[in-house]
Formats: structure tokens, C-alpha cells, sequence
């Protein structure tokens, strides 16, 4: 699941483009310099909305307690969010933003490259996800994974609306990093029923960011 885009990514860019697509690529993902409310952005946006969701929800009942608050191995639930997180962003985004969206954007506005990429990176996912949750969820699983897309395109729309205001794979693979990682650092074991009320508000919250997003970018309007 992680490898794929990276693989595919790299590939498609040394079939297409050779040595000087690939020189791009590199320069893109050194990209560093740029403004700290990119890196805010890109590193707060996701723990953000999640405590606000996860916050309440914790008043209402301790199941949602954020796991960093309610583990006896904090150093477990670290390394676990630091790792998932670096690996998930930093392998499958060399495919999403560094091959993928470029190439939409030549076609597309950025409303429409990151809803396409959005829906394609939630798909993605389901095998793996199917091979990890479906006897949990049963034949709630298939709710799950639409929610799940649903919140995934919202996010690409996040992290395409990043990137293309910074044109820099690292922060896009940090927004990444931080989506999957604090999820790990901050989400308990739920649930289904539970994992749907949280999931179900996240998602939201993300949609209005991205709506957000939409309507005030000048980006996103034009091609």
C-alpha cells in the first residue's frame, strides 16, 4: 500500500520524462524554503481538527480520550504514529503529489485534480483496508471505506492546495505524515459504532476546510 505510489511514481516519471523528470522530482522534494505558515498548515491541520472533534467527545464518554492520554506506553503510541506517519508520507506522496498531480494540473483546475486524486488515493486504500478491518466491521465495511475516501478527498484537496502554493513534495509528504501520524498518536481503539461518530465528524470538519479552501482560492478556480 505504501510502496505502490512510489514505485508507480517513480517509474511512470523515468518512462515519460528520464533523467531530467527525475532531476525535477528531486528538486521539488528539497524544496524547504518556504514560509513557517506552510509548515504550520501543513503539521497542525490534522491534530487540530482532530482534538476538536475528539475533545468533546471525550466529555461526552472516556472512549474517546485521545490515545496519548489514556496509554500506559506512551512510547509505544510515539513510535508507532512517528513511524506510520514518515513511511506513509513520505513513500506514497513521491506518487500522489510528486507524479500525479502535476500531470492533472495540466488538464484540470485544482478543484478537480484533487477531488480525481482524492477519490483514486481513498480506492487505493481498500484492499488493504478490506484485508484489515472487514471482519470487524462486517457488513458495515462498506461504509467505512466510502467515509473514509470521503475524508481522504477532502484532505488531497488540502494537501493539493499546499502544494500548489509552495510547489514543495517535502511539505506535501509532512502533511501526509501528519494526517496518518496523528491519527496513530491521538485516535483510541473504538468501536465500530464509536469509530463511525468521530470518524463522521472529522470528515466533516475536513470539508469544511476544504470548502473553505475552494471558495477564497484563487487556484482552485482557474486551470
Amino acid at each position: 500500500m505504501l510502496l505502490g505510489p512510489a514505485v508507480a511514481g517513480l517509474t511512470m516519471i523515468a518512462i515519460t520524462e528520464g533523467m531530467p523528470g527525475l532531476q525535477d522530482l528531486w528538486r521539488r522534494q528539497l524544496r524547504w524554503r518556504v514560509h513557517w505558515r506552510w509548515y504550520a498548515i501543513a503539521v497542525l491541520t490534522t491534530p487540530i481538527l482532530l482534538l476538536a472533534v475528539l475533545g468533546p467527545l471525550s466529555i461526552m464518554s472516556p472512549a474517546f480520550v485521545p490515545s496519548i492520554l489514556a496509554t500506559n506506553d506512551l512510547l509505544e503510541v510515539l513510535a508507532f504514529a512517528l513511524v506510520s506517519g514518515l513511511f506513509a508520507g513520505f513513500l506514497e506522496e513521491v506518487g500522489w503529489t510528486g507524479f500525479a498531480l502535476p500531470r492533472l494540473r495540466r488538464q484540470h483546475n485544482l478543484l478537480v485534480a484533487g477531488l480525481v486524486l482524492g477519490m483514486l488515493w481513498g480506492v487505493w486504500h481498500g484492499l488493504a483496508d478490506y484485508w484489515g478491518s472487514h471482519i470487524e466491521f462486517g457488513n458495515l465495511w462498506l461504509t467505512r471505506i466510502a467515509l473514509w475516501t470521503a475524508a481522504l478527498t477532502a484532505y488531497r484537496m488540502l494537501i493539493s492546495w499546499v502544494y500548489e502554493n509552495t510547489a514543495s513534495l517535502l511539505l506535501a509528504q509532512l502533511m501526509h505524515a501528519s494526517f496518518t501520524g496523528s491519527q496513530g498518536l491521538l485516535v483510541p481503539a473504538l468501536s465500530p459504532e464509536d469509530h463511525f461518530i468521530w470518524y463522521s465528524l472529522f470528515t466533516v470538519l475536513l470539508w469544511m476546510a476544504a470548502l473553505v479552501v475552494v471558495t477564497t482560492t484563487r487556484h482552485y478556480r482557474t486551470s
